[in-house]
Formats: C-alpha cells, sequence, structure tokens
C-alpha cells in the first residue's frame, strides 16, 4: 500500500522520468512474478487473501481518482514540458560558440550564463554532465565523475544484496535535470536511504 501511495505522489509532484522509470521497473518486477502464478505455482493463503481484498478496492480507487480529473494532471504534464525537451536540444549548441581552450579548461560563469539566457536556459541546464563540462571543462569533469564512480563503487560495498534496481533509478534520474552538479543534498539523501534499506550485517570474530 505505501508504494501505491508514493506511486501516486509522483502524479502532482515527480518528474516525467521519475514516473516512466518507476512504471518500468515495477512493470519488470511484476511480470516474472506474475508468470510464475501462471505457470501453476502456488499462492500462499494470506497472499490470495490480501489480492482478492486490495483488488476490487484498487479498482474503485483508481476509477474514483480518474473521474476526479487525477489522471488528467499527469496527461498535461507529458503535453506541456514547459520547454524541457527543446532544452536538452538547446544546451548542446552552446558547445558550438566555445573555443577548445574553453571546453578543456571551463569557460567563464558570466558566459555560459549569457548563452543560456540568450538561448531560454533560464531554468538550467537538463543535465549534470554537460553542466560540467560547460562551466568546469573536460578536466575537472573527469577528475569529478572519476570520483564519484568510485564513491558509489565504495558505498555498493558496504550495503547488503538488493540495491541494484535503486541505484539505476537514482542514476537514471540524476542524468534528467541538474542534479549533482549544481549545490543539493540529494545524494547525501540517497547515500543515507540505501544504508538504512540495504545495511549489510557483519561478521563478528
Amino acid at each position: 500500500m505505501d508504494a501505491l501511495l508514493q506511486l501516486a505522489a509522483l502524479v502532482p509532484f515527480g518528474g516525467r522520468t521519475a514516473l516512466l522509470l518507476t512504471l518500468g521497473l515495477m512493470t519488470l518486477w511484476l511480470i516474472p512474478r506474475v508468470l510464475h502464478v501462471l505457470r501453476g505455482a502456488r499462492l500462499p493463503l494470506p497472499a490470495f487473501a490480501a489480492i482478492a481484498v486490495l483488488a476490487p478496492m484498487i479498482a474503485v480507487g483508481v476509477g474514483l481518482v480518474a473521474v476526479g480529473g487525477f489522471f488528467d494532471v499527469m496527461l498535461d504534464r507529458f503535453a506541456d514540458d514547459g520547454g524541457s525537451a527543446r532544452s536538452r536540444v538547446e544546451m548542446f549548441e552552446i558547445f558550438n560558440h566555445l573555443p577548445a581552450r574553453e571546453i578543456f579548461i571551463g569557460a567563464s560563469n558570466d558566459v555560459i550564463d549569457s548563452m543560456r539566457n540568450s538561448r531560454g536556459l533560464e531554468w538550467g541546464i537538463e543535465n549534470p554532465v554537460v553542466r560540467l563540462l560547460l562551466y568546469q571543462g573536460v578536466v575537472f569533469t573527469t577528475f569529478l565523475i572519476a570520483g564519484f564512480v568510485l564513491f558509489l563503487v565504495e558505498i555498493a560495498r558496504r550495503l547488503a544484496p538488493g540495491y541494484g534496481l535503486a541505484m539505476v533509478f537514482f542514476l537514471v534520474i540524476i542524468n534528467s535535470y541538474e542534479s549533482i552538479s549544481n549545490k543539493t543534498v540529494g545524494l547525501a539523501q540517497f547515500i543515507v536511504l540505501l544504508l538504512a534499506m540495504f545495511p549489510k550485517e557483519e561478521r563478528v570474530r
């Protein structure tokens, strides 16, 4: 039930990428389990009873929110993206106006800001790697990405199995907006959640 409430919250509060990715991962998780049941696997009685009770309640709930216009909000977000798709094309055009030296070591912030404003990208660059390349250059970005990957590898060593989908979800989402290339606590929040949800039991000598 908590998962359904969180999925519903993505409609008014989440991004399009997060919503589609969540639905995709849920589908991948459900398909093998449904096929397993259809092939004749026995379903525990408590699980069967829960499905029998929740299925009609969920169907009624979905019908009520649909009548109330809940899904219209979601469709409106895809129909009018506020220029987000255009900005993902325009951000690459900025590189065409920078000399190789500035791409390598980073251009002036004022120059990049001026180019962004002239192309209607005041809300930001829709990718952290592209933003780092524009503001910091190839050299700094390479070191930062290498450090970021090594940091995630070290965190993964401290986690119990099962964190894979959460890690994939996080990496896809942060590449859909400025995310870690700007001042944010998103990375710290995600690491804390991983350590809390997938604690690795240490063997006591």
